[in-house]
């Protein structure tokens, strides 16, 4: 899945490639990546891709769908902390959201 977005550095149209596999390239070792969701206006939630859709509408328009497992704040620490340290565990599946791109 492409995502579009605007760059916060230099605000210039940006592009970024979302992938989920679990055999990838010739090492056969698992591909999920992360994404930031905005699901809460005061701070930042991140998730991990599970599936990635195309779905095409009655009208033929096209929507790009990810099925995404959220994560959340661990309780877990570290013998040693560093600065911006976030630790982040899984949300049980049935907590999982469904995201949509934002490309055209």
């Amino acid at each position: 899945m492409y995502i579009d977005f605007t760059s916060l550095e230099d605000f210039t149209g940006k592009c970024d490639v979302l992938r989920c596999n679990p055999d990838f390239q010739v090492n056969h070792e698992e591909r999920f990546d992360f994404v930031n969701v905005n699901m809460d206006q005061n701070s930042l939630s991140f998730a991990r891709v599970l599936y990635l859709f195309r779905c095409v509408l009655p009208s033929h328009r096209e929507e790009d769908i990810a099925l995404v497992r959220s994560l959340k704040a661990s309780r877990w620490k570290p013998n040693t902390l560093w600065e911006n340290c976030r630790l982040l565990d899984d949300v049980h599946l049935a907590e999982v959201f469904c995201t949509r791109s934002t490309h055209d």
